[in-house]
This record gives C-alpha cells, sequence and structure tokens, in this order.
C-alpha cells in the first residue's frame, strides 16, 4: 500500500486555513485512510493504490476541504487553447500507441514541490501505469525546448543524447544496456526494430519513454513552464493520470494549456479532457447497502462534501466524477462515497439477521488439503490473477488459442480473457524470477474457466505445479502427481500416452482417474523454456479437483 507523509503547515498552505497535527491524526482515518504513524510534525497515512490523487498534499487537500466543509462540490479545472502542437508518427502505433500531452505555465516549484511532483509521478508510474508498461510520463521545462515537438519512432544506433543524470551522450541501446533506468524498464520496448522518442523541432532528444528523460529539460526550482507528455498503450488511463498531475499543478498555481496532437494517419487530438463522467445511484440502492434510511438532502450533501456534482432528480442522483478520480468504476463505490460524506462514524453497526452454523465448503476443503500437501512436497504457493490474455495463456506456451471466455469491452490488451490453465501463469512467474537461487518448485491452485461444447463457461478448481533446476523431469511430476493423488484418497489413477504443446513430445501424460481425465504432467518444451527466457529444465502438472470435490461434498 501507497504513503504519504503529511505536514500540517504544507496542507495548510493548500486548504487555506491552518490545521494543527492532532486534527490530523484525529480526521485522516474517516477519508478511508489508515495512520501508519505520527512522527515529529507529520503524520504518515497509508492509502489505498487506486486514489493516486492522495499521492501528493495538494489531493489530499482536496478530499480534506471537502470533509471541512470549506470546499464543497466539483473541483473546477480550466485550460487555454493550445499554442504548441505534438506530432504522432504513425509507427509507434504498434510500438506505444497512446499520446497525451499538456503545458503547464506560471508555476513557481519548491524544492519541496519538485519532490512531491516526482512522486507523484512515480505512483502512477507504479499504479495505473503498471510500472510504466501501461502508462509513462515525463515532465520537461518548456523553456529549454524549440516547439513543435515530434513522437518518432527512431533507429536504437541512429540517435543519441544525454540521459537525465548523465554527462554524456549515449545511443538509446547504450541506454538500455547501461543506466539503471534502462535496465529495470528496457523490457517493455526490446523486440522492437524502432524505439520510441520524443524530439524537438530542432531534433534535440527531450524523452526515451518509457525509459528516461533527457538532462536537457531537467527541472528546478527556477522552472516556470511545463511540458508534460505521457505516453501509453491505454487512452483511459493516459488521460487520467495526466489529469491527477494536472490538478496538482493548478493548486500549486499553475495554469493550464492543451496541447494538440497531430496524427500522421488520422484525425487532430487535444488534451487535457477534462469532461466529467456521469453516474446515476438511487437513494433506495444507497440505503440498503448502507442499512440506513438517509434522506435526499443527506445523500446530496455527503456527495457534494466528496467533491461531486449532484443534481437529485427524484430519487435519482445524477454524479459527475471529476477527471482526477480513477476509483468510481460503479455506482456501489458511489455509496461508499456517500459513507464517507456522511460519516463512517455515524454508521449504525447491525448483526446479521440470519441465523446459521458456517463450515467450509468442499472445494475450500479439497483446496485447503492439497496446499498443505504441496508445501509438504518442498513446493511455494503463488497467487496470479484469474484475467489474462491470449499471449500469456497461449502464444507464450505454444497452445493454440481456442475457445475462452472473453472480457467483453476490456479497457486493457493486457485484460482480454479468463484463464482456461493454470501452467502459463506459473512459468510467466519462473520467468520473472529466473534471477533467484534454483531449484524452483512454485504451484498454484484456483479457478479457471473453459467454454463447453455448448458454448457455455464453466469454472472448474484446478490445482497445478511447475519445478525448475537442473534435472527437472518427468519422473519428478509424476512422483508429485502420484503423492497427491494418493494422500487425497483418489486412487488408483493410470498414466496415458499424450501430447500437449506445452510439454516436450514423447515425456508427457494425461492423468486418468475412474475413467475421467484429471489432468497432463510433463517436461516443459524447450521452446516454452526459450520463449519465457528460462534456461533450466522443468517439469511440471496440472490437474482438474473438481471432481474431488464433488467427492468431498457427499460426506
Amino acid at each position: 500500500m501507497p504513503v504519504i507523509e503529511v505536514y500540517p503547515e504544507r496542507l495548510s498552505r493548500f486548504l487555506g486555513i491552518d490545521v494543527r497535527l492532532k486534527q490530523l491524526v484525529d480526521d485522516l482515518p474517516w477519508l478511508a485512510t489508515d495512520i501508519e504513524d505520527v512522527g515529529e510534525g507529520f503524520v504518515k497515512i497509508e492509502y489505498n493504490p487506486n486514489r493516486p490523487d492522495f499521492s501528493s498534499h495538494a489531493g489530499i487537500a482536496r478530499a480534506y476541504a471537502g470533509f471541512l466543509e470549506i470546499g464543497l462540490g466539483y473541483p473546477e479545472a480550466v485550460f487555454s487553447e493550445p499554442r504548441i502542437s505534438f506530432h504522432f508518427d504513425r509507427r509507434l502505433r504498434s510500438i506505444r500507441g497512446v499520446l497525451c500531452s499538456a503545458v503547464v505555465r506560471n508555476v513557481r516549484l519548491t524544492e519541496e514541490d519538485l519532490k512531491e511532483v516526482i512522486n507523484v509521478q512515480e505512483v502512477l508510474h507504479q499504479g495505473i501505469g503498471r510500472n510504466r508498461r501501461k502508462v509513462s510520463i515525463g515532465i520537461h521545462d518548456l523553456d529549454k525546448i524549440k516547439p513543435p515537438v515530434y513522437y518518432m519512432a527512431a533507429d536504437p544506433e541512429g540517435i543519441s543524447f544525454k540521459p537525465l543524470g548523465i554527462d554524456r551522450k549515449m545511443t538509446l541501446n547504450e541506454v538500455l544496456k547501461e543506466v539503471d533506468k534502462g535496465l529495470e524498464y528496457g523490457y517493455i520496448i526490446k523486440g522492437f526494430d524502432k524505439y520510441p522518442v520524443i524530439v524537438d523541432s530542432t531534433g534535440e532528444v527531450l524523452s526515451f519513454p518509457p525509459i528516461i528523460n533527457s538532462e536537457l529539460t531537467r527541472l528546478t526550482p527556477e522552472t516556470r513552464s511545463l511540458f508534460i507528455d505521457v505516453t501509453a498503450l491505454d487512452e483511459y488511463y493516459a488521460s487520467r493520470a495526466l489529469n491527477i498531475l494536472l490538478y496538482v499543478f493548478k493548486d500549486m498555481g499553475g495554469s493550464i494549456e492543451a496541447v494538440k496532437i497531430i496524427l500522421d494517419d488520422g484525425p487532430e487530438k487535444t488534451y487535457p479532457d477534462f469532461k466529467p463522467r456521469t453516474m446515476n445511484v438511487e437513494a433506495q440502492y444507497i440505503n440498503s447497502l448502507l442499512g440506513e434510511s438517509l434522506s435526499n438532502a443527506e445523500i446530496y450533501r455527503s456527495l457534494l462534501k466528496c467533491r461531486f456534482s449532484v443534481v437529485n432528480d427524484g430519487d435519482t442522483f445524477r454524479v459527475d466524477i471529476p477527471p482526477y478520480r480513477v476509483d468510481v468504476m460503479h455506482k456501489v463505490d458511489l455509496v461508499e462515497e456517500v459513507a464517507i460524506g456522511y460519516g463512517l462514524w455515524r454508521l449504525t453497526p447491525t448483526y446479521p439477521k440470519a441465523s446459521t452454523i458456517g463450515m467450509k465448503h468442499p472445494e475450500t476443503i479439497v483446496q485447503d488439503r492439497a496446499r498443505l500437501l504441496m508445501i509438504g512436497l518442498g513446493y511455494t504457493e503463488v497467487f496470479n490473477f484469474l484475467i489474462t490474455n491470449e499471449d500469456q495463456n497461449y502464444r507464450m506456451v505454444r497452445r493454440p488459442v481456442g475457445e475462452r471466455a472473453i472480457l467483453a469491452n476490456s479497457s486493457s490488451v493486457e485484460l482480454t480473457m479468463l484463464r482456461d490453465s493454470l501452467l502459463p501463469g506459473l512459468i510467466r512467474n519462473l520467468s520473472y524470477n529466473k534471477h533467484e537461487k534454483y531449484p524452483q518448485r512454485i504451484f498454484e491452485t484456483g479457478p479457471v474457466v473453459r467454454v463447453s461444447g455448448n458454448g457455455s463457461a464453466v469454472t472448474r478448481v484446478s490445482l497445478a505445479g511447475v519445478s525448475a533446476h537442473s534435472s527437472a523431469s518427468f519422473s519428478e511430476a509424476k512422483s508429485v502427481v502420484l503423492s497427491l493423488l494418493n494422500n487425497l484418497c483418489a486412487e488408483p489413477v493410470l498414466f496415458e500416452k499424450s501430447e500437449d504443446p506445452l510439454f516436450t513430445p514423447g515425456r508427457v501424460a494425461s492423468i486418468v482417474l475412474n475413467r475421467v481425465l484429471l489432468g497432463v504432467l510433463g517436461e516443459i518444451h524447450p521452446e516454452v523454456l526459450e520463449l519465457n527466457g528460462l534456461e533450466n529444465p522443468a517439469a511440471g502438472f496440472e490437474m482438474d479437483l473438481t471432481p474431488l470435490v464433488d467427492k468431498y461434498s457427499k460426506f
């Protein structure tokens, strides 16, 4: 969870009133934050990752002003017409195909402001930016730039510049091999023939996204005008990341100016986009979830305190969501905001009306037993997301793309389907940890979603394990499966010759229990190892636990 040290004097600057440390300690938890520490003149709070606007004093002050009722309703932000054009090379469509930008003028940044801006930038990189893979941000001293600006595809050896903090010119390839940020984030763009760079009209490199900015445009306390670029894979989150930053600069006294994005193969676009999202929520729905009987006036006031624009039409509230809020995705999120605005301490705690005796579900019993057995066999449990994509689930393990549960209206190319196998995720875990010592033995148990013959999606409980070391083999995987099924009282089990592109031909077998296909085991195919950058042999298995769940449910 991200944390921030909040200083009363600095927060008072943005609030316009004086606040004391004790007041912050008492009040800030009611904004859905946790007090982690109270130090000499500051309080350290922990906030939810889905509130990146809390990564600055300006963002916290914006929310706290509503809590104190000194700033109610929607925080407006305006911007002037664009004076700078940003040209978008169409060749970058398949590399890093989203570009947003804006200018901030007449801003005076102290050393504290600069540190906070850099912190906001990194929080955005780590959170909605997914460690820069999805979104990356560059902030530059505009006075050192000669517009117009160009986002172009460059030859890795054909252009050079001084990276931030480096006193010599380096090619793009040298940056990836020798600079810390290049070593850390170079994997994002490696594999492409061209790399994205941002240059001005004189050909000076401003940035090598998503890796590093140029020393030329370094920010200092003397900087008065800023040029911001956001390169990304997802336009919605790129625009929201830009908005969060711009609201911080607005609260620091800056004036926002739009930038015109000129696409080589499409229409022009202008950023920022401060248009609010609108969502409707009903009073009955709010009260049913909160267990309260709030009046329409109380709900209306509560939403205003959380900095929304609200129109009350009968028992329905039309809510405009500020452009820096990325956490409000469903009307249930608005119910939470009503609770915060109303006062969490004012909600009436009640006991559940149902009087039942709880017990573990058979599915949980089987999974818990399987976990204990796998840990006893020397494996470490991992947890992966249920939502994945075709590249990870099929192509990286040589399996053909088949019938699958596809997400409708997915907002990310990384989240397009529900997994139908656990093994691809485990192999990716190995690729992320190849720098750790061997042997590595990991397992996971959880749901997979498969499409049946009639086209319906069926959820199954699966267990998979993989072992990577110099002598990993078919025999090792088979012995693990035998031990598992023996201790789960699932015998007799048969191993039949099988084929699976993920495994080496002739070193793969089906797991059959009572004439029912339970799963597969074998040695991971060398091409799969190569695709995932693995040097050690690996062997693994995956089997369906649902038949065993059905067995346990009878008892």
